[in-house]
């Protein structure tokens, strides 16, 4: 099931009973385990490439995302200093949307694939940076742009989606 796409058995749903609910939502959670299972082999070669490169220079962890996975990620991001003491100057964050987008929605940020370029440039990423680009759909413009010109420029880049 693709994440743009409705489900048809979720169809009446605001007519269900509360445990009838629950369940679904439980049963989906399932079903999103089962299917990371099935690439836990991918997901530690980023692992291991993206702790490779960190551990071997002063590289940083980008994130880059729009929407709700950019707020995820910059949730993920500052824990990682308390947490594992990550120097918060090995963190760097390009946001659809900037700032302003973790607390108020910015609309049509996610397409704006010039803005992903600017504020790329602004990150300067390099050969020891690591570049985690989150879309839910995997093909976000602006995620994809940063993740393509992260790329380019000699960082690692990992893409994480919903979507295969």
């Amino acid at each position: 099931m693709k994440t743009e796409t409705f489900d048809t058995k979720f169809k009446g749903l605001d007519e269900w009973e509360d445990a009838q609910i629950l369940d679904a939502m439980l049963g989906a959670q399932e079903a999103g385990i089962a299917a990371v299972r099935t690439i836990l082999p991918d997901i530690e070669k980023a692992a291991v490439a993206a702790a490779g490169r960190l551990k071997k220079s002063n590289g940083r962890l980008i994130y880059a995302e729009a929407a709700t996975p950019a707020r995820l990620g910059v949730q993920d991001g500052v824990e990682l200093t308390p947490t594992i003491g990550l120097p918060t100057a090995r963190l760097a964050y390009a946001i659809a949307g900037g700032e302003e987008a973790l607390l108020h929605a910015v609309e049509n940020a996610e397409d704006d694939i010039e803005q992903a370029g600017r504020d790329l440039q602004a990150i300067a990423p390099g050969m020891h940076d690591v570049c985690i680009a989150v879309s839910a759909s995997g093909r976000t413009p602006y995620t994809v742009e940063i993740c393509r010109l992260a790329r380019e420029a000699g960082a690692l880049t990992i893409g994480i989606s919903s979507n295969e």
